[in-house]
């Protein structure tokens, strides 16, 4: 989705993501952390307005 320029959409996956993958998996597991990454990726992509 930050790809195709809607980064809204993009951050609000990324947060819904990571907030589930924490809720299920605990916060040091790999796909946790990788949610975090990604949600750390689409942020810098939205820029500062965002």
């Amino acid at each position: 989705m930050a790809n195709l320029g809607d980064h809204q959409a993009a951050r609000t996956l990324a947060e819904d993501t990571l907030a589930r993958h924490r809720r299920v998996l605990g916060d040091d597991h790999p796909d946790t952390l990788h949610s975090e990454r990604v949600l750390d990726w689409v942020q810098k992509r939205a820029g500062p307005s965002s």
